[in-house]
């Protein structure tokens, strides 16, 4: 009972009282049915707005129709590739693997474990996570209409028109699924999504015959209680999760209001649309852009948001705050400098679903480049020089190149959200380390990342799903899966329920500097708070310039007797070239490491096999050294 009460406080004293209180008020209006009817259940069709007067009135889209669109046509094997895949029923999951086909396929069933939720149950009453029903986001994924860019690009690069699939989908989607009933009204992030892609094509298919009265009637009825939904539930967003679902949702509301500026509404959710989305970037995007999810990936969605943000109000006159610009610019800087320059891939830090919203490039998923590129292309920057990038050229961006830029090789410390990168021709070496302000996502304090020559050998080992077994959530979010120290058995924090932490590491510090020969990098953290008070580990890395030699030497301060250290470390799977650890503790004994099998999940819902060499001593220190050929 009194450690139960302890993490209660520990959890106030983290997220804050607002949240507390909050959370507790939605829960008692959720089991009192209040909530509930604040969101009417499948409500009678209204007319909101008829195609014609849409297409008179409507805003300024990234392009009129694909008529506008200047990019050049570039028929692919791999365009027609993913066109078959979808009509034969095969889409492509978290941007990691292609579904089995169904024989029945519908949009409540969750193909991984077969699940078939009831699509006439009001939204309140669907469990977010549910063993029984496994991971809720099998079923969104599909219903993002995320892969509906794949039918498009095909579309615009062969002279097809496909509209009549894309539209038959969206109203099977109408028709299966209810207003505010299911697991597909569950999450108003997953909405906004939709509405986005549901607006792309929209565009896209203006003049095709396939957009008919009836077709945009049943959309614009849907389209409204969509954005009613987001309005209204705005706070859970912005208060309970703040991350980039309230980024997503508040945009969203922004542009709701300005492609459908008759809908009831529409004035109050463009106005507070775009007051909240100032708000949230200025919050979530810290002010060396960095961000608060410490996540690259969902860091890169809220990249792709800039983007729409900064064009589309821009070609419709408007512009929002210079706070989104700088923070964008900021965005821009942090992720180009942890991208490597031979492949665009960053490390796979944070929380990683898969998601990619506007998927308008053929490049790989874990290249960044098209996202980073589009967003520079907004701010009229110049950056990477990248193969099969689309996605500024079907932002139709016309604004000028003011500036080129590149990140510079050498150091770069981005203190707020705790980042130290070490560029080099042919090494990257990421290193994290900082106190958390917000909720933290991984127990990965001080963990280091080495790239060689394009190649991640010394990864950080991913997500893998967000609803699996505890142990499998454990590995992947917690410490033993980073290239960093543990005590015994014992994360950096103690794990909680879901997304919680408990004892947030709140005092770390450190430096990074370059020397006539080296680079050398020294980061403290206060941690294993749960253990006991006051205990630190200090690690000092040396990197030798030019190269692939590191030094990594760790102290741990006010170590619990009987509790050993344990540095860790994972080898990537198929890396080219030979990685050698020599390691010795204090008495420059040396230990022999214990190999075991670990896992790496570079893409969600995903997992392969690693080496992860764990080196155990009861010494208060430990140096490795590390030399890849």
């Amino acid at each position: 009972m009194m450690q139960k009460a302890k993490r209660i406080l520990d959890l106030v004293r983290n997220m804050g009282p607002r949240y507390v209180a909050f959370r507790a008020q939605h829960e008692v209006m959720r089991r009192s049915g209040l909530l509930k009817r604040s969101f009417p259940q499948d409500p009678p069709f209204q007319q909101f707005i008829i195609l014609d007067q849409w297409k008179d009135k409507k805003a300024k889209f990234f392009f009129g129709s694909r008529d506008d669109i200047k990019l050049k046509k570039t028929p692919s094997e791999d365009l027609s590739k993913r066109l078959s895949e979808l009509m034969a029923g095969r889409m492509l999951m978290f941007s990691s693997f292609v579904s089995e086909p169904n024989a029945n396929p519908d949009w409540v069933t969750n193909p991984d474990s077969g699940y078939h939720y009831d699509a006439h149950k009001h939204w309140t009453e669907i469990p977010d996570y549910s063993a029984e029903a496994g991971d809720i986001k099998y079923v969104w994924e599909r219903s993002r209409f995320s892969w509906i860019y794949d039918v498009i690009r095909y579309d615009h690069h062969f002279g097809d028109d496909h509209g009549q699939y894309i539209f038959s989908e969206i109203v099977s989607w109408i028709d299966d699924n209810p207003i505010n009933c299911g697991p597909n009204y569950r999450c108003s992030q997953e909405m906004s999504i939709r509405l986005l892609n549901w607006l792309f094509a929209l565009h896209f298919y203006s003049n095709s015959p396939a957009l008919s009265d009836g077709v945009f009637n049943k959309m614009q009825h849907v389209i409204y209680w969509h954005l009613h939904h987001i309005y209204h539930n705005i706070n859970f967003s912005r208060i309970a999760v703040r991350n980039n679902h309230a980024i997503t949702e508040t945009l969203m509301l922004y542009l709701g209001g300005l492609f459908f500026p008759t809908m009831p509404g529409a004035g109050n959710w463009k106005q507070k649309g775009k007051e909240w989305f100032e708000q949230e970037i200025a919050y979530q995007v810290y002010e060396d852009g960095t961000f608060l999810q410490y996540s690259m990936n969902y860091h890169r969605i809220v990249v792709q948001l800039l983007s729409w943000a900064i064009t589309l109000s821009e070609n419709n006159g408007e512009c929002f705050n210079e706070a989104v610009y700088d923070r964008a610019r900021k965005s821009l800087t942090f992720l180009a400098t942890c991208a490597n320059d031979i492949n665009g891939w960053l490390p796979n830090y944070g929380a990683n679903d898969g998601a990619l919203f506007f998927p308008l490039s053929s490049t790989h998923y874990r290249d960044y480049r098209p996202q980073l590129n589009a967003l520079a292309a907004a701010l009229g920057i110049s950056a990477f020089d990248s193969p099969a990038n689309e996605d500024a050229a079907w932002y139709n961006i016309s604004k000028g190149i003011k500036q080129s830029w590149a990140p510079t090789k050498g150091v770069h410390s981005f203190t707020l959200g705790g980042y130290y990168i070490i560029r080099e021709a042919e090494t990257l070496t990421f290193i994290k380390c900082g106190a958390y302000k917000d909720r933290p996502s991984q127990a990965d304090a001080l963990h280091i990342d080495i790239w060689h020559h394009g190649e991640n050998v010394l990864p950080d080992a991913g997500s893998y799903k967000y609803n699996t077994d505890a142990e499998t959530i454990r590995y992947f979010s917690g410490t033993r899966s980073h290239n960093t120290v543990m005590l015994g058995d014992n994360d950096q924090m103690l794990k909680g329920g879901r997304f919680i932490w408990y004892h947030w590491i709140q005092q770390a510090n450190a430096e990074l500097i370059e020397t006539a020969d080296s680079y050398e990098f020294t980061g403290t953290i206060q941690a294993f708070g749960h253990l006991a008070a006051g205990i630190t580990h200090t690690r000092k890395i040396v990197k030798q310039k030019d190269r692939a030699v590191w030094s990594v030497i760790d102290t741990i301060k006010n170590q619990p007797a009987g509790i050993p250290l344990i540095q860790l470390w994972h080898i990537a799977p198929g890396h080219t070239g030979e990685v050698q650890l020599t390691t010795t503790d204090a008495t420059k004994t040396v230990l022999e490491p214990s190999s075991t099998t670990g896992y790496i999940s570079s893409l969600y819902g995903q997992k392969e096999e690693s080496t992860e060499l764990s080196f155990l001593t009861n010494s208060a220190t430990v140096n490795t050294v590390i030399s890849i050929g």
